[in-house]
């Protein structure tokens, strides 16, 4: 009859605490499928007793089959090395070789330590002390270890070699910072380590660190400006602060809040502020607030953001010619050049027309910059269809300004009628009382109040009343009121109907043949005290054919 054997469980390590064994084993359960375990322990290593009185079960994941399996045994005390195996057993109760035999002891928990540095003397060198640990924790320690750091937080490194005895209570730095945080460590006989807190130690120090140098930079953007220099190398260095000024003569002023642990900085400013350059020194300080000088002032040119002063482009005007340009230049010094451009009034890319050199501006200028003011003079031969123009102005830092667009329709030769006895009166308008406003006051005043500050004068506005002649027949479209005000480009304002320019506001009037010259008229009360108004009255056909243009009138509004 063939008998099972089962190969013995692998008892990887064990781990020692305050009377407690924690014991790790494994068992391949594909070749030997234990249902329970055996734990024994042994004072000698050699006479065994098991310590689990009830089988002790591990139920294995069913897709991985190396388990570790975990025992924590009570020991009796701390003081005795103890012997611990491992012993399978089968469903079948058939029981494997005991497992490698580990050895463990106890580990008392840890001592209540309160480790402090008592006192220390800097000069050359450091001697620090721990002098209140009392002389019953010698026989219960290692040593100890003196760590440093340049920063409270660390990270910290070990000063002294081997451990410094237990029963000493000083140490000596030969070579310590001029300002660091340093911190004592215990090491018990079982491993338990005990930290003191960090610290502060300051060497007697009026000495400045060295002035900043090597500052550079450059600006990122129109408010921002990036800095870099050489980092100090004074170990006990606390930082930088910057300072700036719009002029080297200027007083400086500090930028930055707090000290600056590194070597850049970027500085925002108000952009809209109007400035050629920014000067910044620098200054370092130690952690006694040592400063050292300033630096000396590094200027860096501002990049130019404020676009040049817009170009007028007061004049765009078809003739048989072409269309009639009137400009006048930005006002800039630092122009590069100024372009004149064209495009579709529908849209599109803009076309770049003529371009003017300031070292050409001259050949372009006209005296004036009234409206019969002409530049320039643009014969393309063009579409009959509507284009704006514009002015554009580039300054050495590449900003572009623009005028205003103007739109215009290039002349047609296909004019037909001529505008008759047009003329341009202005109208006072004067406006009374309101009556119910009136009745008001006077029952305030029957009631005993005050109203003489109440009441008002008739008040008095005004409009003008544009009056020509036109030949009316069935081709005419409708009548275009163009309006300017003086210095500006004139513009279609108004476009009537032939009913509206008859008077009828609300009802239609069916033109059906010639009905001869006839009186026409438009009223704007749309003004501006104090301006002048300039008006030319156009008539288009429905053939696509307009009359010429009427004479130019002109009318100031009265300020009062």
């Amino acid at each position: 009859m063939a008998v099972t054997t089962y190969e013995a469980p692998q008892l990887e390590y064990i781990e020692g605490e305050n009377k407690l064994a924690n014991l790790y084993f494994t068992q391949d359960t594909e070749v030997n499928a234990f249902s329970s375990y055996d734990i024994e322990r042994s004072i000698n290593g050699t006479h065994f007793q098991k310590v689990n009185e009830l089988p002790f079960y591990f139920v294995a994941n069913d897709e991985q089959f190396d388990e570790v399996m975990t025992y924590v045994d009570s020991l009796p005390d701390n003081d005795n090395v103890y012997y611990y195996r491992v012993v399978g057993r089968s469903s079948f109760n058939t029981l494997s070789e005991p497992s490698e035999v580990l050895e463990v002891q106890g580990v008392p928990e840890r001592m209540k330590m309160n480790l402090k540095i008592s006192n220390h003397e800097i000069n050359e060198q450091l001697d620090i002390y721990w002098i209140d640990l009392e002389e019953s924790y010698d026989d219960s320690l290692q040593g100890f270890n003196v760590y440093r750091s340049v920063k409270n937080a660390g990270p910290y490194e070990k000063v002294n070699g081997d451990l410094i005895a237990a029963h000493e209570r000083s140490y000596r730095d030969m070579d310590p910072l001029k300002t660091g945080y340093y911190k004592i460590e215990a090491v018990d006989l079982y491993g338990h380590e005990y930290e003191s807190y960090e610290v502060l130690v300051q060497a007697e120090d009026e000495e400045p660190p060295a002035v900043p140098d090597g500052l550079e930079g450059h600006f990122t953007s129109s408010n921002a400006l990036e800095l870099h220099w050489v980092s100090n190398t004074e170990s006990d260095l606390e930082g930088y602060r910057v300072f700036v000024a719009n002029a080297k003569n200027d007083q400086f002023v500090e930028a930055t809040k707090y000290p600056l642990k590194e070597s850049h900085y970027v500085y925002y400013f108000d952009g809209s502020f109007s400035m050629d350059s920014l000067y910044v020194s620098l200054v370092s300080l130690d952690k006694r607030e040592n400063h050292s000088q300033k630096s000396t002032p590094i200027g860096f040119a501002r990049p130019d953001a404020i676009p040049p002063a817009d170009p007028n482009l007061f004049k765009v005007m078809p003739t048989p010619e072409g269309i009639e340009i009137g400009w006048s230049f930005s006002s800039s010094d630092d122009v590069a050049w100024h372009k004149l451009q064209r495009r579709y009034s529908s849209g599109g890319s803009w076309d770049d027309v003529l371009t003017i050199n300031p070292e050409d501006e001259d050949q372009y200028e006209e005296e004036g910059t009234t409206m019969g003011a002409t530049n320039w003079i643009d014969t393309t031969e063009l579409e009959q269809r509507s284009y704006d123009y514009r002015m554009v102005a580039m300054d050495d830092s590449y900003n572009i300004s623009s005028s205003k667009l103007k739109y215009v329709t290039p002349y047609s030769d296909m004019a037909e009628g001529d505008v008759t006895d047009f003329e341009l009166e202005l109208e006072e308008l004067n406006f009374a009382p309101n009556t119910d406003y009136e009745v008001l006051l006077s029952n305030l005043e029957k009631e005993g109040y005050e109203t003489s500050q109440l009441r008002s004068t008739p008040s008095s506005d005004y409009a003008l009343q544009l009056k020509w002649k036109y030949p009316m027949n069935s081709t005419v479209q409708d009548f275009q009121i163009l309006r300017a005000v003086t210095g500006n480009t004139m513009q279609v304002y108004k476009t009537l109907t032939p009913a509206q320019a008859l008077g009828y506001v609300n009802a239609e009037v069916e033109i059906t043949g010639a009905v001869g010259t006839i009186d026409l008229f438009y009223t704007d009360n749309a003004l501006e005290k104090g301006k002048r108004y300039v008006y030319q009255i156009l008539v288009r056909h429905v053939d696509g054919s307009t009359s010429k243009r009427s004479v130019s009138l002109n009318k100031k509004v009265p300020v009062n």
